[in-house]
Order: structure tokens, then sequence, then C-alpha cells
């Protein structure tokens, strides 16, 4: 039996097609799946008049539109903005971290604003403080494979503490999707269980969630006789 994984079938629609989750009607028998293709978009988030806009102490503020390549050409431009309303403000990335800081308490609003999926916040006001995390800015640097999680199951690990259930080999263009077929290397998720919910989530190596621009992607795994 084999079994798609499509991320526009997710529970809810509104919700990234990179984390979501997939109620079935009828459970998956429990058992060893095998990975056997992956369809996904190779797409490099940009900064468009969709999701380019925040509010900052009240005021509306926003980023120049454009395609930002790595994280780093976004934290400039990002901090660039900010000086222009106040030169005390810094903007720093560690990890999947971006924290604003300034030497006067300062209040985000991205409630109304999708932007706040790209600088790692939640879309919600944050009170007055002299510092804001934002904790897992979506990936920007040239990725060499994606990562899928499902369900936790960590079935492949690298040499630090990162682990997943499925690891595609990028080899694409910007703006084309990766197909992968895997023929040497089998990679399997076991289910202990019967599952009705599959929890699915796309990283990149350092556990950033990847930006699609929306566009849905899918896979398809067989069960094990």
């Amino acid at each position: 039996m084999s079994i798609i994984i499509n991320s526009d079938k997710r529970t809810d629609q509104s919700v990234s097609p990179t984390e979501f989750k997939l109620q079935y009607q009828y459970p998956l028998e429990k058992g060893d799946y095998t990975l056997k293709y992956v369809y996904m978009p190779f797409t490099i988030s940009t900064i468009n008049k969709n999701n380019q806009s925040f509010l900052l102490n009240g005021s509306l503020i926003s980023l120049p539109i454009g395609d930002y390549l790595t994280v780093e050409s976004l934290r400039i431009v990002l901090e660039t903005t900010l000086q222009s309303v106040d030169v005390n403000f810094t903007v720093t990335v560690i990890g999947n971290v971006l924290t604003i800081t300034n030497t006067s308490n300062f209040t985000l609003d991205f409630t109304d604003y999708d932007i706040a999926r790209v600088l790692g916040f939640q879309k919600r006001s944050y009170a007055p403080t002299l510092s804001q995390e934002g904790s897992g800015i979506v990936n920007l640097n040239p990725l060499t494979s994606i990562n899928i999680l499902v369900n936790n199951r960590c079935d492949i690990r690298d040499n630090g503490s990162l682990a997943y259930t499925f690891r595609i080999p990028v080899i694409a263009n910007k703006n084309s999707f990766i197909t992968y077929e895997p023929n040497m290397w089998l990679q399997t998720v076991n289910f202990t269980s019967d599952q009705h919910l599959l929890t699915i989530r796309v990283c990149d190596d350092s556990f950033r969630t990847v930006d699609t621009q929306g566009v849905n992607w899918w896979m398809v795994l067989k069960r094990s006789e």
C-alpha cells in the first residue's frame, strides 16, 4: 500500500505548507513506510508587497521589496530600515534566532502582517522591552539538503544533535522543483501504532523551517508488506 502526503490536503489551509498536520479518515496501519518519491519547490523566500511590513511602536515600517539570498542580507536590510527610524537599533542573527535590540523600550506588532513568519516571530503584538527575539527565522542560505520530519520520528541523525525522518538532497536551481526518487539509499519511517494524524515539518540543516512561498509539495510512502 502506498500513501501520498500532500501539503495541499493539510487540515488547516491557513498554515504553511512546510509545517502542518494531516488528518486521515481511516488510520494508516502501523509498520514500516519507505520513501518512494518527493516533489518539492526550491524557492528562495522573498520580501514582496504582501509580506514587507509590520508595526514598530505603533507606526508602519516596510522593508524594501526584493530577493534576499542569505540571512545576512536580510539582517542588514532590516537593521538599516530600523536605523532609519532610530539609530540605536541593532539586529543580530545567531543560529535560527533573530534579535532586535535598542537602548530604549520598543514594541513590535505582527498581528496582521505575514512578515512575522519570515523573521521568526509569531503573528501577535510584543510588549515594550529593550530586546525582542524571533526564534525560527526562515532559511535563505543555499541548501544542500531538505529534511522532513514526520511525527517527530528521528531516523536520520547528523554528527551533532539534529535528527530527521527523511533527508532529500538538493539538486535544483532557484525557483525550480526538486524531484527525488531514491534508489540506492532507502529511507524508512516506522510507525509503532496506527496513525490518524501526521505532523509534518520541512527543515534545513539548521532545523529552520524552509519557506516555499506557499507553494505546495508532496511525497509518496510505500508500506512494507
